[in-house]
């Protein structure tokens, strides 16, 4: 049930390798207030988010394990998990010390990879003068192109 743990502060600190659980708004072509970030449907988007799909289903699995072990006794096994951090972190405490360098913190570190449109990109392309402010319909290519994988 530990096991969850380390994926956990892997994901608090946008370290998953897996694009979709590390980006954020802040990662995003995002401006607050607006509607939210928009992501194309581009060959390279499609083959990423499949890509790494098995790595997020088997990371966000481990953490809800942990989380449903800490909940069927929340006291016991709280207390259960902080004896086996601290014991790991004891042992390990000596080696990190000499090992680890300064890691300072990169805004641009954890950009979102995928292809996005920009905020001037969504002004030009629904653009609501003629009254229809509903996005494309999907065409025949398009539909192939989401079904080749």
């Amino acid at each position: 049930p530990h096991d969850g743990v380390g994926h956990f502060a892997d994901w608090a600190c946008s370290e998953t390798g897996c694009v979709i659980l590390d980006s954020s708004y802040e990662d995003c072509e995002y401006v607050e207030g607006m509607a939210e970030p928009i992501f194309k449907w581009t060959r390279f988007n499609v083959d990423t988010l499949t890509e790494q799909w098995p790595k997020v289903h088997e990371i966000r699995q481990k953490i809800d394990n942990m989380v449903e072990w800490l909940e069927e006794n929340p006291i016991i096994h709280f207390r259960e998990l902080l004896e086996a951090l601290t014991a790991k972190a004891k042992s390990k405490r000596k080696k990190t010390a000499k090992a680890r360098g300064q890691h300072y913190y990169d805004p641009t570190e954890h950009w979102c990879e995928l292809d996005q449109i920009a905020f001037e990109e969504e002004e030009e392309d629904y653009d609501e003068e003629d009254g229809d402010g509903r996005l494309r319909r999907a065409t025949a290519g398009d539909i192939e192109d989401a079904l080749q994988f």
